[in-house]
């Protein structure tokens, strides 16, 4: 799991429009669910030592979908699963993606140094940096550095919950 891509990228919707009925914090949780779900599940309690199976899949993602259709809030965290699912390239797996249909996961060589080799990867490194600007941006367009802010913020998932106070600080 590299958390800043995963975390910083989603963030590029509200950033382009802030009028976009995001919660917030379902968006980040879904940005990171599908590793939250997979990395202990896969790697320590099932067999595959796998950790893209379950919350990879594009089965969970139109469940995730589904229910976002059901209770509008969930649609934040349906895009930030879709958002992860893509960076993780998961179309690029169809034995993963579209499990059940494809046969069962696969099983991996896995071993925690691995996440340290991909440091050095160049399109890792890429989306970590990409991420991590990405937060900056989005922490100084909204203000968040200022406590009030980023606890309503925290307490509402709405951007909107900070529009005032983002006008006055425009206006100075």
């Amino acid at each position: 799991m590299m958390p800043l891509g995963h975390l910083g990228i989603p963030l590029l919707f509200p950033l382009i429009d802030r009028d976009a009925h995001f919660d917030i914090r379902l968006l980040i949780l879904g940005s990171i669910l599908p590793d939250l779900i997979d990395k202990p599940l896969g790697h320590l309690i099932l067999p595959e030592n796998n950790g893209r199976i379950i919350a990879h899949t594009l089965l969970f993602s139109l469940i995730i979908l589904g229910l976002g259709l059901m209770r509008k809030p969930v649609l934040s965290l349906s895009v930030g699963v879709t958002m992860h699912q893509l960076q993780d390239g998961m179309f690029m797996d169809p034995r993963t993606s579209l499990w059940p249909l494809m046969g069962p996961f696969v099983s991996t060589d896995f071993r925690v140094y691995q996440w340290f080799a991909a440091i050095g990867d160049p399109y890792v490194i890429f989306e970590e940096v990409l991420g991590l600007l990405i937060i900056a941006a989005f922490v100084k367009h909204f203000h968040l550095l200022d406590a009030g802010n980023l606890k309503r913020l925290m307490c509402t998932g709405r951007l909107s919950s900070l529009k005032n106070n983002l006008y006055k600080k425009d206006m100075k």
